[in-house]
């Protein structure tokens, strides 16, 4: 039988073999919280920012963009044991953290492709996941997470980046172009105030395979 592997399901595991096993296995549902759908609202709004035209990528347009994501997420947001007031907040929240992207970039000028899917295969098992964004430029591709959470300690930032690391090998064994930078934004508030945090780290090949060697030794497990 072949394992179908992600990244977030490998976490799972390092953290809680029994989380795993209740989330995967026995497929027990989770219910929403409002961490999770106040960024699946987030990550939709600037996943359709990104959809449109190079020029009309401005604020207002975001705005009109985390309206449709707030319609698409409606049930979720429904399914929480909050007030219509706390909803509301929730969502002028989510707009606010998307609304930071413009703190570090000018989306009118990036050339990306939005929320796609990589997947590769060896023996046992088949590795999965989805980017949030991929920038391309003349010296190669940028592969980039947008983040609700808080950002990490500095000792720290290199197993937050680990996902998207494998994600950059992913890419080169499956696209033309390479990888040649990974990025994690952080959009919640910071210890400087409304800057985001980002994370940033050049694509180390020899790190790529010891990601993999990584997944062979956790799917064994």
């Amino acid at each position: 039988m072949t394992l179908a592997l992600s990244p977030s399901k490998l976490k799972t595991f390092a953290n809680c073999g029994l989380h795993y096993k209740f989330q995967y296995v026995d497929k027990i549902p989770e219910p929403p919280t409002k961490d999770t759908v106040l960024g699946n609202i987030m990550h939709r709004g600037l996943e359709l920012l990104y959809q449109q035209p190079q020029w009309d990528r401005t604020p207002a347009r975001l705005m009109v963009c985390i309206e449709q994501a707030t319609h698409e997420h409606a049930e979720e947001l429904a399914g929480l044991d909050i007030t219509l007031a706390g909803a509301a907040e929730l969502v002028e929240t989510a707009a606010t953290f998307a609304q930071r992207i413009f703190t570090i970039e000018d989306p009118s000028e990036i050339i990306c492709l939005t929320e796609g899917s990589l997947e590769i295969e060896s023996d046992g098992w088949i590795l999965r996941g989805r980017y949030d964004r991929a920038d391309a430029s003349p010296n190669g591709t940028t592969l980039i997470d947008y983040k609700s959470g808080k950002p990490p300690k500095k000792a720290n930032e290199r197993d937050a980046l680990r996902a998207l690391i494998l994600y950059a090998g992913m890419w080169n064994l499956t696209h033309v172009s390479e990888v040649i930078d990974v990025k994690l934004i952080f959009l919640r508030s910071t210890p400087k105030g409304k800057i985001p945090v980002v994370v940033t780290a050049y694509v180390d090949p020899t790190e790529i395979e010891g990601g993999f060697q990584r997944v062979d030794a956790m799917a064994e497990a």
